[in-house]
C-alpha cells in the first residue's frame, strides 16, 4: 500500500450469527456536505431491520468531512471495511472519458476484491452514497430472481409530474440507451425484463463475482463493461420497475 493510501478495517471472524451476508459497496467523495451521507446511512439502517449487513466502503479525496463521518457511523457497526484512497485527484467532468472510467473501474474492483475475501458473503449491493431509496431495497430487488437486479434510478421530477430517468449512460436494452423521459424505454410497464447493462445501483450473486466478472472502463461506462462481462459469460441482468432509487435520496 502506498503512502497516499491507508485502510481502516473492522472484521469479525467466523461465520455471521445465523445466515450469509449482503455486502453495501460503495465508492464515496464529498458527501457529507451535501446532506447526500446522511440520506443514505438513515436507508441503511433501514437494511439493518431485515438482512445481515456488511459495509465495505472507499472513500478518496473529499475535502468536506466524508471520510470522518464515515469513521463515526462505521465505530457502532459489529462489521465494516473502510479504505481510504487518496489519490489527488480533481473532480472528474461529468463524461465517459478513459480517466475517469478507469479510476471507478479500478476503485469498483477493489470492492469486489473485498466482499470475496469475506466468506459468507453471498450478495453484493453495489450502490454510490448519493442515492436513497425507501423500505428493504434488498428484498424488493431478490424478488426479480436474476444474477443481477436492479431498479429505476431517477432524478428530480419533470414539470410532468414523471421522475426524470438519471444514469441513461449505465442503463442499455438492446442496445440502446434509456431515455431521461418516462417511460424511459419500451416494456417497462411488465413486471421485469432483460437489460444488457444497468448502473447507479444493483444486487449482484456472488457466483457472479466468483467467475471473475468485473469492471472495464476502457471504452464506455465501467457499469456497462461489467454488464457485458456478465452477460458474455451466461448471466442474467433484469430491472425491477416497481422499485427506484433517487440521486440525492427520497423526497418523500
Amino acid at each position: 500500500m502506498n503512502m497516499s493510501e491507508e485502510e481502516s478495517r473492522k472484521k469479525t471472524t467466523g461465520e455471521s450469527k445465523n445466515h450469509s451476508r449482503i455486502a453495501v459497496a460503495s465508492i464515496i467523495r464529498n458527501e457529507e456536505r451535501n446532506g447526500h451521507l446522511k440520506k443514505f446511512f438513515a436507508c441503511c439502517e433501514k437494511l439493518e431491520n431485515y438482512h445481515n449487513i456488511i459495509y465495505i466502503f472507499i472513500e478518496g479525496d473529499s475535502v468536506d468531512n466524508t471520510y470522518e463521518e464515515l469513521q463515526d457511523w462505521l465505530s457502532s457497526r459489529d462489521d465494516y471495511v473502510l479504505k481510504k484512497i487518496d489519490r489527488k485527484k480533481p473532480r472528474f467532468p461529468k463524461d465517459k472519458s478513459s480517466g475517469r472510467t478507469k479510476y471507478f473501474a479500478e476503485l469498483r474492483n477493489i470492492l469486489i476484491d473485498f466482499a470475496l475475501s469475506i466468506s459468507d458473503v453471498s450478495e453484493v449491493l453495489m450502490i454510490d452514497a448519493n442515492y436513497g431509496w425507501k423500505g428493504d431495497l434488498i428484498s424488493s430487488l431478490r424478488e426479480t430472481d436474476t444474477d443481477i437486479a436492479a431498479p429505476l434510478v431517477v432524478n428530480h421530477k419533470h414539470h410532468d409530474g414523471k421522475y426524470l430517468f438519471y444514469d441513461t449512460w449505465a442503463f442499455r436494452k438492446d442496445g440502446r440507451q434509456f431515455s431521461q423521459f418516462y417511460p424511459y424505454v419500451k416494456g417497462l410497464d411488465s413486471e421485469s425484463f432483460n437489460l444488457d447493462s444497468v448502473g447507479g445501483g444493483y444486487l449482484i450473486k456472488r457466483r457472479v463475482l466468483e467467475q471473475g466478472v468485473r469492471y472495464k472502463g476502457e471504452k464506455d461506462c465501467e457499469h456497462v463493461g461489467f454488464c457485458t462481462m456478465a452477460k458474455d459469460m451466461g448471466f442474467n441482468i433484469k430491472i425491477n420497475p416497481k422499485i427506484y432509487i433517487k440521486k440525492g435520496g427520497h423526497e418523500e
